[in-house]
């Protein structure tokens, strides 16, 4: 029995805002996307920064590592710089301090003092000094006769010759050779002390130690001449004083001279003379009198604070010498009388004897401890009388004395005037004579408390340090590049974005695939039915099917923007899945370039959709079964010269409606929106549309105007389907051959729906 279109066998279908306004919802999605997008905008997608390098990975690694190759190479090249250090103390001169104002005074003065001396030692002087006593310029790191090999120098030289240099000189090369000590030597105070670490840094070793020392030496020199100077200028200054001063000082002395013969005062040492000598020589002996007597007056009041006779335990009186003899003699007799009583009886001789002599010793014990107390009182009195004795010779003295100093009072005045002539006079001879000598013997301000030592490891390049940074921050470079490319993208990254600009729910994602894996790939479902891509398409058809379960599914457009986005490969494996809940047809309308015959397995020149509509033959003919499934397909047949004009025809239309009439679900492939409007004419004949977008390539505004076209032309978007996503972990596709192994049509799938 044949196919025939009978008109009123189509049934009408309900125009597309009727489907829209009786679809349900999906789940989890929002008829303002927008709103809901805005709390989650706000999170840090780190999942998809995670993906986004390691969808690089490999990239990232060489970059990282052709990076620290690069830089081991580089740290290996710098020669080596080594730094010597030595410590310098520097000391202010000592105060004396009477007033707590001056204790804050002292303390601020000190660390101005510091403050200034550190400043010195940085000065050019000091470094003037320390190139030329240690001629750097033969360093061939310092010398700056040197030609500059650096790049930077050379390109320098190339834009702005210098001038021809002049013949050097020592001095020329000492200026030159500044710079480049000041730019090796460091000075660092260290905090709450008066010491300075001078440090310098040179690729030998040994230099760089010895002009560590040669600065703190320069810096004692530069201040020896600058005092130097100083003592010169006031030489002269003090040589007209020394004269006027000379001449005083013999007037006075004179005067002085005359007076004392007036007076018949005889030369005295000291302010009190004979008289002031011995009034101190009684006075000290009143104080060793007073002292001897309050000591025995203690040592007495003890003996008498003793009731029982029993003196032993007095010091006073046990540091007698017979004392002390006798009470070892009674100690050795007790000893003595217990050694015979262990051995004999208390009868016997010789403990007899021993008794009779411990009893002697203990009575003599007693005789020395009583002569000892009586020795003790007669050593007090007589202390008491040389005491009173002492003191009565004080007062005479200090009569004698007060007549001799109503005399001393006017020679005191004289020889005050003429000590203070003298001293000045002195005073002044001495520091002209210091002036000559006072480059010799001026204390330097610092010492060195620690000489430098040339170093045994260098302080810079840190090989390690630079290539294990190096390594951290080129992966971290790699990984920010990775995450900005996909960040600033106008790609689409994920399905929040997706639906956040396009403004659609995504009813399915498909996972990103390598050129390799893509063989094949139009049949995974059917034949890798475990793999990612397969769970994917089982999702899209779960949404589908729920998008709208009040409504039958007839017509199904699944289109994209552009070429290459993976819209056949999905319509091919939604068909496979359809197909196992649904009577499925799925129609090749690609008139321009076809592809679901040849990824299906069907003969080259298979009968389609042109000749059904064209009539040229039989539906039967134009329907093919798919091997190993209920799939039914419909390729395009012989391309029509003009598509548009044949998708816009009549009978076209009236073939699509007569084909959902008679199965559960036609699914049609179309060209990309971009390239044609094929899609957009079929789609106001489908129910719905499904709009294919690959991710990461895809830019959004090319999608979005693809949306745009489809919704002017009165289609019903259903929901979008993403490919080409990256997810962390995905099961490969099975690689078949290309084709799904086509079979006959008659053999298998249900192919008795379009003819006997």
């Amino acid at each position: 029995m044949k196919v025939r279109f009978v008109e009123g066998e189509t049934p009408a279908l309900p125009p597309a805002q009727t489907l829209t306004t009786m679809r349900p919802p999906l789940p989890g999605w929002s008829a303002n996307p927008a709103a809901e997008a805005a709390p989650a905008s706000a999170k840090v997608d780190w999942t998809g920064y995670w993906r986004s390098v390691v969808k690089r990975r490999w990239r990232v690694l060489s970059f990282t590592l052709l990076a620290t190759i690069a830089a081991a190479f580089y740290a290996q090249s710098i020669q080596p710089v080594f730094r010597s250090t030595t410590t310098l103390l520097i000391e202010s001169g000592k105060t004396k301090i009477v007033s707590i104002e001056e204790v804050y005074n002292a303390v601020s003065q000190d660390r101005e003092y510091y403050q200034t001396q550190v400043e010195i030692l940085r000065s050019h002087d000091v470094a003037l000094r320390a190139v030329i006593g240690a001629k750097l310029w033969d360093e061939p790191e310092f010398d700056p006769r040197r030609p500059v090999r650096s790049l930077q120098g050379r390109f320098k030289d190339f834009v702005d010759p210098p001038p021809p240099l002049p013949a050097w000189t020592p001095e020329l090369l000492a200026n030159a050779t500044v710079s480049k000590f000041l730019q090796a030597v460091n000075i660092e105070p260290v905090r709450l002390s008066q010491l300075v670490k001078i440090s310098f840094d040179a690729h030998n070793p040994k230099l760089a130690a010895k002009m560590a020392d040669a600065t703190a030496y320069s810096f004692n020199d530069a201040d020896r001449d600058t005092r130097l100077k100083l003592n010169m200028s006031v030489n002269s200054l003090l040589q007209d004083r020394l004269v006027a001063l000379r001449e005083k000082l013999v007037q006075s002395e004179d005067e002085l001279q005359k007076f004392r013969e007036r007076s018949g005062l005889v030369a005295m040492s000291g302010s009190q003379g004979i008289a002031g000598q011995r009034m101190a020589e009684i006075s000290q002996r009143l104080v060793a009198a007073s002292v001897r007597r309050t000591e025995l007056d203690s040592a007495y009041s003890q003996v008498e604070g003793i009731s029982d006779g029993n003196f032993s335990s007095l010091p006073s009186v046990i540091q007698q010498p017979g004392l002390s003899e006798a009470r070892s003699r009674s100690s050795r007799a007790a000893l003595a009388l217990e050694e015979v009583t262990r051995t004999l009886g208390d009868q016997h001789t010789r403990v007899l004897e021993a008794r009779s002599a411990l009893a002697a010793a203990q009575k003599d014990v007693q005789a020395q401890t009583q002569a000892a107390v009586s020795a003790l009182r007669r050593e007090r009195a007589a202390a008491r009388d040389t005491e009173r004795s002492l003191q009565g010779a004080l007062e005479a003295a200090r009569a004698a004395m007060q007549g001799v100093n109503r005399q001393e009072f006017q020679l005191g005045v004289l020889e005050r005037e003429v000590q203070t002539n003298k001293q000045l006079f002195e005073l002044l001879l001495n520091r002209t004579k210091e002036t000559g000598v006072s480059s010799n013997l001026q204390s330097a301000p610092a010492r060195i408390v620690d000489s430098a030592r040339p170093a045994t490891a260098p302080l810079s390049p840190n090989r390690p340090q630079i290539v294990l940074a190096t390594l951290l921050l080129s992966l971290l470079a790699a990984a920010a590049v990775c995450i900005a490319i996909d960040r600033y993208s106008n790609t689409l990254q994920g399905t929040h974005e997706a639906e956040q600009r396009l403004q659609h729910p995504v009813l399915a994602t498909l996972p990103a695939i390598g050129a390799a894996e893509a063989n094949g790939l139009a049949g995974s479902f059917l034949y890798d039915p475990k793999s990612r891509h397969a769970q994917a398409i089982r999702t899209a058809r779960t949404h589908i099917l729920l998008s709208k379960m009040a409504v039958a599914h007839k017509l199904m457009l699944v289109t994209s923007a552009l070429n290459g986005e993976g819209k056949t490969t999905f319509i091919t494996n939604l068909a496979f899945a359809m197909a196992q809940t649904k009577r499925t047809l799925l129609i090749d309308c690609d008139l321009r370039n076809p592809r679901i015959g040849y990824r299906l397995g069907l003969p080259e020149g298979a009968k389609g959709i042109t000749e059904l509509v064209y009539g040229s033959a039989d539906l039967k003919d134009c329907v093919h079964a798919v091997p190993g499934s209920n799939l039914l397909v419909m390729p395009t047949g012989e391309l029509p010269e003009h598509a548009e004009e044949f998708l816009l025809s009549a009978p076209f239309r009236d073939a699509l409606r007569s084909l959902a009439h008679r199965v559960d679900l036609v699914l049609i492939d179309t060209p990309p929106v971009s390239t044609c409007s094929d899609a957009l004419i079929i789609a106001q004949e489908a129910n719905d549309t499904l709009y294919v977008v690959k991710a990461r390539e895809t830019p959004h505004p090319m999608a979005q105007k693809g949306l745009e076209q489809l919704q002017r032309a009165g289609a019903s978007i259903l929901g979008l389907v993403l490919t080409n996503i990256d997810t962390p972990s995905r099961r490969k596709p099975r690689r078949d051959s290309g084709t799904t192994g086509y079979a006959d049509s008659t053999q298998q799938g249900d192919s008795t729906l379009f003819g006997t």
